[in-house]
C-alpha cells in the first residue's frame, strides 16, 4: 500500500550517520588504540589496495634494543596520490599497546602523542600533502624473538584512508652486553583534589548543575571562583563527571569567541592538565595560550569518573591579548567534553553549548551565578512539537480519510483549519530561533544528525508555506490540469509532514546534546510512541478505506481517490451521505487526537522545565 511505503521511508529516514570529525593539526591520543579517525573518514579502504606502504631500516633484519631505526611512510609508485594525515605506532603482533618511542626528523610536520609511555605514536601537524615521511624509531626490550610490527593509519583525503596499514613483521634479537629492560610506565598515584564548595555566595563565585552536587562524579559541571586580591590570584575550582574536559570563560558578550579560557583536561592516561587558551572565534577548537605565565600553580586529579582541579590564576596578567584582566567583570561560559587531550594538544570543540552567566560577573563580589534559561530555545522546540506532532498530522489525516465521513465539507473545515494554524506556528517558531541564534548555524566540524536539525527545518518550512500558496492558485475541480495540483498537493504535504517529524526527533537530541543535558529521554521516548500510533492508525484507516472503496466506490473513482486526485472533493460529486464506518473513523480520530495531544503535551513540558 502507498501509505505503507510513505511511512517506511518516513522511519527510514529518522537514521542518519556521523559525519567525520577532522584533525587537521594531528589524531587526539584518544584515537590511539583504534586509530580510526571518527565519523565520516570512513572505516577505511581494503588494505590491498593501498598506495602507501610502511617500511622500517628494522625489517627484514629485526632490531637490537636501544638502537635507532626510520620508520618510512610513502607511495608505492610515483603517479600515486600524495596524503595529508597520519598516525603511526610500532605494535606486538596481536597488541594494542603502542611500543618504543619516536623521535620526528621535522617537527613541522610531525608531532608526538602519548598513547601508552612518552613519545610513542607520531602524527600528522598540519593538512599539507606530502608524499613520503619519515621518523626515527627507538625500540625497548620486550624479549627475544618477539614479532612487532609498524601500524599506520594513513589519510589521503577526507574521506580516502587506509586504517591500520601493516609493515612486514621483525623481531627482537639476541643482545651482546647488558641494557636496562624496556622502562615500565610508573603507576601513577592519584591524590583527589579536594572539592569544597562551602562559601558559595559569600566567600566564593560558584555556579553547579545539579545545583546540590559535592563531587566530580555527581557535578555535570561545577565551578567555585576564590578572588584573593592581596595576593592578586584567583583560585578556580572546575570538576566535571564529563569526564574529558571542564573549562570556564571569560568572554565580553553571551558569545563564543574572542574568550580567555582556563580548563582542566585527561589524557589517556588519567593524567589531569591546566590549560590556559584562547577561544579566536566561536567554531575552532581553542589554541593554546602562547603565555601561559599567567597560571601559577595547579593540583588536578581523575577518579570515579569525574575530573577536579584547582587552579592559580594572576588577577592582572602580562599578556593581556589572550588573557583578560580579572578585576574587570565579564560573562561567564561554562563547558564540558568527553574529549579527552595531551598537555600539549589545543582544547577540542565541545558538543555541549556552554551555559552562559545571565548577566555580567564581578569576581570581586561573591556570588551564586544563574544562567540563561534559553526561553527562546524553549519556545522554539514547544511551537515545533505543537506545529507538527499535533496539528499537521490531524490535519493531513482528516484531508486523506474522513471526506467520506463528512461529505459535506466539514473535514475540508477541519484540514484547513489544523494546516493554517500550524503554518502560521512553524513561521513564528522559525522567526524565533533566528531572533535567538541571530544566524543560520552550520557547523562543518559537527556531527551530521545535528547539522541536519537546521537544513531539514529550512526545508520544512519552505514546504510549509509552498502548499497554501499553491491552493491560492489551484484550477477548479473538473478542469483537465486538475490533476497536476492534486498530485502536488499531496506530495509536498505529505513530503512537510514526514520531514517535520523528523526534524521534530532530531531537534530533541540535538537539544539534549548540545544545549539541555539534562532534557529527559522520556521525551524521545513519548515521541517513538506517538509515531506508532501514528503508523499503526495510518494501516488501520487505510484498510478500512480500502474495504470502503471496494464495496461502494466503482472501480475507476477507486484509482482516482487512491491517487489523492479528489483532494478538493475530486471531480466527481462525493455521495451527501456518511459511510456506514463513519462511526469507527471519527472513534479512531476522538481517540487519536486525545492520545496525541496528551502526549505532546507531556513532551512540551519536558522541554520547558529542561536546564541547561
Amino acid at each position: 500500500m502507498k501509505n505503507v511505503k510513505m511511512i517506511a521511508s518516513f522511519v527510514l529516514l529518522l537514521c542518519f550517520t556521523k559525519k567525520a570529525l577532522s584533525y587537521p593539526g594531528g589524531a587526539p591520543e584518544s584515537q590511539c588504540t583504534d586509530m580510526t579517525p571518527q565519523g565520516s573518514h570512513g572505516s577505511g579502504r581494503p588494505h590491498n589496495n593501498s598506495p602507501f606502504e610502511i617500511t622500517s631500516s628494522a625489517i627484514p633484519g629485526g632490531y637490537i634494543p636501544g638502537e635507532m631505526y626510520t620508520v618510512t611512510i610513502s607511495k608505492k609508485q610515483t603517479s600515486d596520490p600524495d596524503f595529508k594525515g597520519y598516525l603511526c605506532q610500532v605494535r606486538q603482533v596481536g597488541q594494542t599497546a603502542a611500543f618504543g618511542t619516536f623521535t620526528p626528523r621535522d617537527t613541522t610536520k610531525s608531532k608526538l602523542l602519548d598513547c601508552t609511555r612518552a613519545n610513542d605514536a607520531v602524527t600528522h601537524t598540519n593538512r599539507d600533502t606530502v608524499s613520503e615521511q619519515v621518523f626515527e624509531w627507538t625500540p625497548g626490550r620486550l624479549g627475544v624473538g618477539t614479532d612487532v610490527q609498524v601500524v599506520c593509519t594513513v589519510v589521503q583525503q577526507t574521506s580516502t584512508l587506509w586504517v591500520k596499514l601493516l609493515s612486514a613483521t621483525f623481531q627482537e634479537l639476541e643482545l651482546n652486553g647488558t641494557l636496562p629492560p624496556e622502562p615500565i610506565t610508573p603507576t601513577i598515584e592519584i591524590v583527589p583534589v579536594p572539592i569544597d564548595f562551602t562559601g558559595c555566595g559569600e566567600t566564593k563565585t560558584c555556579y553547579r548543575t545539579p545545583s546540590d552536587c559535592n563531587s566530580a562524579s555527581a557535578c555535570n559541571f561545577g565551578v567555585a571562583i576564590t578572588y584573593e586580591a592581596n595576593a592578586d590570584t584567583v583560585t578556580i575550582l572546575l570538576v566535571s563527571n564529563s569526564g574529558g574536559y571542564a573549562a570556564v570563560g571569560f568572554s565580553l558578550d553571551d558569545l563564543m569567541g574572542h574568550d580567555d579560557v582556563i580548563a582542566c583536561q585527561r589524557n589517556t592516561r588519567n593524567q589531569v592538565f591546566a590549560k590556559d587558551t584562547w577561544n579566536p572565534n566561536g567554531h575552532s577548537p581553542n589554541k593554546l595560550d602562547t603565555d601561559d605565565s599567567s597560571i601559577v600553580s595547579f593540583n588536578g586529579s581523575y577518579t570515579d569518573g569525574g575530573i577536579a582541579c584547582i587552579i592559580v590564576r594572576k588577577v592582572t596578567p602580562a599578556d593581556t591579548n589572550e588573557d583578560y584582566d580579572l578585576t574587570k567583570s565579564y560573562r561567564l561560559l561554562f563547558a564540558t567534553s568527553p574529549a579527552l587531550g595531551g598537555q600539549s594538544e589545543s582544547l577540542s570543540q565541545h558538543k555541549i553549548v556552554p551555559a552562559v552567566s545571565s548577566e555580567l560577573v564581578d569576581l570581586g563580589i561573591p556570588q551564586v551565578i544563574s544562567v540563561e534559561g534559553k526561553p527562546l530555545l524553549k519556545a522554539h522546540g514547544i511551537l515545533m512539537v505543537l506545529a507538527w506532532i499535533t496539528l499537521a498530522s490531524t490535519g493531513i489525516l482528516l484531508a486523506r480519510y474522513y471526506k467520506v465521513v463528512w461529505p459535506t465539507g466539514k473535514w475540508f473545515e477541519g484540514h484547513r483549519f489544523h494546516m493554517i494554524v500550524a503554518v502560521l506556528i512553524t513561521i513564528i517558531a522559525f522567526i524565533i530561533i533566528f531572533v535567538d541564534v541571530k544566524d543560520f548555524v552550520y557547523d562543518s566540524n559537527n556531527e551530521s544528525q545535528h547539522n541536519a536539525h537546521p537544513v531539514l527545518g529550512v526545508i520544512v518550512v519552505f514546504l510549509a508555506l509552498a502548499n497554501p500558496i499553491m491552493a491560492v492558485f489551484r484550477c477548479h475541480p473538473g478542469t483537465p490540469d486538475r490533476f497536476i495540483f492534486d498530485w502536488a498537493h499531496f506530495l509536498v504535504g505529505i513530503s512537510a509532514l514526514i520531514l517535520g517529524i523528523v526534524t521534530v526527533f532530531l531537534g530533541i537530541d540535538f537539544a539534549r546534546e548540545v544545549h539541555f543535558s539534562d532534557l529527559s529521554n522520556n521525551a524521545s521516548i513519548i515521541l517513538g510512541v506517538w509515531l506508532g500510533i501514528q503508523i499503526v492508525l495510518w494501516v488501520v484507516l487505510e484498510i478500512i478505506s480500502h474495504q470502503h472503496k471496494s464495496k461502494k466506490v466503482s472501480s475507476s473513482d477507486t484509482e482516482m481517490k487512491a491517487k489523492g486526485t479528489d483532494a478538493a472533493n475530486g471531480d466527481k460529486e462525493p455521495p451527501k451521505e456518511p459511510s456506514e464506518d463513519a462511526t469507527i473513523r471519527q472513534g479512531l480520530l476522538i481517540l487519536y487526537v486525545v492520545v496525541s495531544v496528551v502526549l505532546s503535551l507531556v513532551v512540551m513540558i519536558y522541554i520547558g522545565i529542561a536546564e541547561v
